[in-house]
C-alpha cells in the first residue's frame, strides 16, 4: 500500500484531459503504462477545465498545485503548507515531481501558434536544471514555418530528455531544426492498446452500424469552402451508406463544437442521423468496435477503430491522418475536401461494398497488432531510461 509520508516516484501528466475523448485516453493510457509498472506510483495532473474532480478521482490522479492567473502560478502558495497537511489533501507540487510526460497529441506547431512551444522550452529547462525527466509520448509535430517556434523547440529539445514522434512527417520536422538525435525517436499512438468498454444498447436489432464522427477543426482549420465541403461530403457519406443498407448515426467524441457540427449535418438530411454521446472514452472506443466502419476526422476515433479493425474513411486537417492511415497501410481510405463528385463515391464505396469492406477489414488485423507491439516497446524504451525496470 502507498505511504503517504514517502512519495519516491511521483509522475505528473500533461496536455491531456477529459473534455476531449482521445486526451482522455492518453491520460488513462499513460496512467496505466506507470501503475503497470510501479502499482505504487503517484499520477499527478494539474487541475483545471480539462480535469474535473470526478473523473480525476475515478482514475486516481493526485492534484498538482497550480493555478495560473496573469502569468504567475498562485498554486505556489500551496507548497509553503507543511508536507503533512498536502498529503492529506493530495497535492503535489512541482519540484516534488520526479517525472513529466507531456501527452499534448498535437500542440507544438504553427497550426497551434507560438505560445505551447515557449511554454514547453520553459518546462523543459526548469526541469533539467533540478534534476527533473521529461518525455513527450508520441504526437504530431509542425509544420515549423514560425522562427519563434522553430526557435523555442530547439530550446526545448536541449533539455528533453525522450521525445516521440508519432509520424514520419513528425520526425522530419523536428530533425530538421536540430539534427537527428538519439533522444528523439519514432513510436505510434499509444492509446491503441486500452481495451473498449462494450455497448450492445447501440446495437439494436442486429443493425450493420456506421459511425460518422464530426470534428469541429474540419471547420475551424480549413478554408470556408473546405469546410462548407466537409458538411456536403459528410452528409453524402450518410445517404451512401443508407442506399447501402447499412445505419449511420453521430458519434461525438469531443464537445459540444462537434456537437454543432454534427447538428449542422443533420440539418440537411431528410431523415436525421441518431447522436451519441458517450460520456467515457472507452465505451466511445466500444461503440466504434460494434461497427461496421468508422467515417469521420477526429484522430483517437480513427485509432479506435482501426486499432480494432474496423475500416474507416477519414478526413484531413493534418499530415497526422495521412500518416495515421499510411501505419494501417489504407491511405487510399483518406478522403481530401476536393475532387469530382466520382472519385468520392469511389472511396466510399470501399465502405458500401461488402466484398471490399471486409477485405479492407482482414487488411487491419496485422498493422493494428505492430502498432501495439510498437506501443509496448516504446514503454520499455521509456521506463529503461528512466531506470525503471519493466520487469519480463
Amino acid at each position: 500500500m502507498l505511504r503517504l509520508d514517502i512519495l519516491s516516484r511521483i509522475f505528473e501528466i500533461r496536455k491531456a484531459g477529459f473534455t476531449n475523448k482521445g486526451a482522455a485516453m492518453m491520460l488513462i493510457a499513460a496512467t496505466r503504462a506507470i501503475r503497470d509498472v510501479l502499482p505504487d506510483a503517484v499520477v499527478c495532473v494539474a487541475p483545471d477545465i480539462t480535469h474535473p474532480y470526478q473523473e480525476r478521482a475515478e482514475q486516481g490522479l493526485w492534484h498538482r498545485a497550480e493555478l495560473i492567473r496573469y502569468g504567475a502560478d498562485l498554486g505556489r502558495v500551496i507548497g509553503v503548507l507543511p508536507k503533512k497537511l498536502r498529503r492529506r489533501y493530495g497535492f503535489i507540487t512541482l519540484d516534488e515531481v520526479d517525472v513529466v510526460f507531456d501527452a499534448a497529441g498535437f500542440a507544438y506547431s504553427d497550426k497551434w501558434g507560438v505560445e505551447p512551444s515557449i511554454e514547453l522550452a520553459r518546462l523543459a529547462k526548469r526541469l533539467k536544471s533540478t534534476g527533473k525527466r521529461l518525455v513527450l509520448l508520441p504526437q504530431a509535430f509542425g509544420p515549423f514555418g514560425s522562427e519563434a517556434i522553430r526557435v523555442a523547440i530547439g530550446e526545448a529539445m536541449e533539455h528533453i530528455d525522450l521525445v516521440f514522434a508519432r509520424d514520419a512527417i513528425s520526425y522530419k520536422n523536428l530533425v530538421d531544426i536540430v539534427g537527428e538525435r538519439s533522444n528523439i525517436r519514432r513510436a505510434p499512438d499509444f492509446t491503441s492498446t486500452l481495451p473498449a468498454i462494450e455497448d450492445a444498447v447501440v446495437r439494436p436489432n442486429g443493425e450493420r452500424r456506421i459511425a460518422l464522427v464530426p470534428n469541429s477543426r474540419m471547420l475551424d482549420k480549413t478554408s470556408p469552402p473546405e469546410g462548407a465541403l466537409y458538411v456536403t461530403l459528410m452528409q453524402r457519406a450518410t445517404e451512401k451508406m443508407r442506399d447501402a443498407g447499412l445505419f449511420p448515426f453521430l458519434l461525438i467524441h469531443e464537445g459540444p463544437d462537434d456537437m454543432h457540427v454534427g447538428e449542422r449535418i443533420n440539418a440537411g438530411l431528410s431523415t436525421k442521423m441518431e447522436i451519441v454521446w458517450p460520456a467515457d472514452p472507452l465505451v466511445a472506443k466500444g461503440i466504434i468496435k460494434g461497427c461496421e466502419a468508422v467515417i469521420g476526422s477526429r484522430f483517437h476515433a480513427l485509432v479506435s477503430a482501426l486499432a480494432q479493425g474496423v475500416p474507416v474513411i477519414g478526413f484531413t486537417w493534418s499530415h497526422k491522418y495521412e500518416a495515421l492511415l499510411g501505419d494501417y497501410g489504407c491511405t487510399e481510405c483518406l478522403l481530401p475536401l476536393s475532387g469530382a463528385q466520382a472519385a468520392v463515391d469511389e472511396t466510399l464505396r470501399l465502405l458500401t461494398d461488402d466484398s471490399l469492406r471486409s477485405s479492407l477489414k482482414a487488411r487491419l488485423v496485422r498493422p493494428a497488432e505492430d502498432q501495439r507491439d510498437a506501443t509496448h516497446r516504446m514503454w520499455s524504451e521509456i521506463f529503461q531510461e528512466l531506470g525503471i525496470c519493466c520487469g519480463d
